[in-house]
């Protein structure tokens, strides 16, 4: 999966807290007395599912922004206006959308029914009922299967899915299927490769509204969600939810072949992939598969030539990010990998290894000819010359 999916959907966090889950003027869930098939629309907003992990499947097919794994839902900076990425442009509400309100002669029109804690308007009463309870903090819709609650019946109602494993939208133009029609509707747009969310800075398109937004905190360097334990920050909350398993060293997802545990469920699915044997990411100029876009992606650089990682303190550009941290140490004298028997340290963890074999005494480097072995690759090969007779 690549990292836009991963940073989009990879997990979908609590309900959200603040009122950007309410729709105006129509776009507010249901209340109890609307029918149950309220939920079969594109009224379901995934960014208020609680808690359970994200759609991340579909998003496999749609890689751009690296392991981003692979684009995280933002319910809590969503504006009322835009309250899902998995809303049809034509449905989704803009700050200009008028709202609703009576005119003199004209009987037919909506009632509109304003808030009176922030005055926003709705076209029922029980959307308005529904919008209160973002003030009350009341959440009467209760799953019981786990501890989680909701404010909405339709919440609750595609939430049970997770614990049923129902998965009623399926996609008639692959084997997909998921929880919500709304997945199913960006799901598509993978196929017919429409990206109607267009960023007016750089020109970059998009398949969903929150997709465009985060994308936006590139241009603008805002960074608003803070990790309290280290002052590093982050442009999407899920990003900071992952970051997170580094200090408290949880591994959530589990290899039902093997029992490897990951923290990431893109590394999970990457994992997968060595038990099944799926390679589904081809380079177009040589015959090379890969199990993951950014390996696919890495490879090209060598058709390519791009070296995109350039060290600031000197010329020298790399075609791997990874190449360059164990560069700049040269710099700026790092040597982060210390022996455990003897104190020395070192810039780099295979130097590490190497260091470590005259300790152990192993000699992993074995010649096909005869019998000996060796402690270093290198080492081999220039013994290997002593058979084919090739000069240095």
């Amino acid at each position: 999966m690549g990292r836009e999916e991963e940073l989009i959907l990879s997990n979908i966090k609590e309900e959200e807290e603040e009122e950007g889950g309410e729709r105006q003027s129509g776009e507010v869930k249901r209340e109890d007395d609307v029918k149950d098939e309220e939920v079969e629309r594109n009224d379901w907003n995934p960014a208020f599912e609680g808690g359970e992990q994200r759609e991340g499947d579909w998003m496999d097919q749609t890689p751009q922004m690296d392991r981003i794994s692979d684009l995280k839902q933002e319910e809590e900076s969503l504006p009322s206006p835009i309250t899902s990425c998995l809303l049809e442009p034509s449905r989704l509400p803009t700050p200009a959308s008028p709202v609703n309100s009576p005119r003199a002669g004209n009987t037919g029109q909506s009632e509109a029914f304003a808030c009176s804690q922030c005055g926003k308007s709705f076209k029922s009463p029980s959307y308005l009922r529904v919008h209160k309870r973002t003030h009350t903090g009341e959440r009467p819709y209760h799953c019981s299967q786990c501890e989680k609650s909701f404010r909405c019946k339709s919440y609750l109602t595609v939430h049970q899915r997770t614990h049923t494993g129902e998965r009623p939208y399926h996609c008639s133009q692959c084997e997909k299927s998921f929880r919500c029609k709304s997945y199913l509707t960006v799901h598509q747009r993978t196929h017919t490769g429409e990206r109607p969310y267009h960023c007016s800075q750089c020109g970059k398109n998009f398949i969903c509204p929150l997709q465009l937004m985060c994308h936006k905190r590139i241009h603008t360097g805002e960074r608003p969600y803070h990790c309290s334990q280290c002052g590093e920050s982050f442009t999407q909350s899920s990003s900071l939810t992952e970051h997170m398993r580094r200090h408290t060293g949880e591994r959530p997802y589990h290899c039902s072949q093997c029992g490897q545990t990951f923290s990431h469920s893109s590394s999970l699915r990457s994992h997968e992939r060595r038990h099944t044997g799926e390679r589904p990411y081809h380079c177009t100029q040589c015959e090379q598969t890969f199990n993951h876009p950014s390996s696919l992606k890495s490879h090209q650089r060598r058709h390519t030539g791009e070296r995109p990682y350039q060290c600031t303190q000197c010329e020298k550009s790399f075609r791997f990010a990874s190449d360059l941290t164990v560069h700049q140490r040269i710099h700026t004298g790092e040597r982060p990998y210390q022996c455990s028997q003897c104190g020395e340290t070192f810039s780099h963890s295979s130097s590490l290894s190497s260091h470590q074999r005259r300790h152990t005494g192993v000699r992993p480097y074995h010649c096909s000819l005869c019998e000996k072995t060796f402690r270093y690759a290198s080492n081999l090969r220039v013994h290997q010359r002593i058979h084919t007779g090739e000069q240095p």
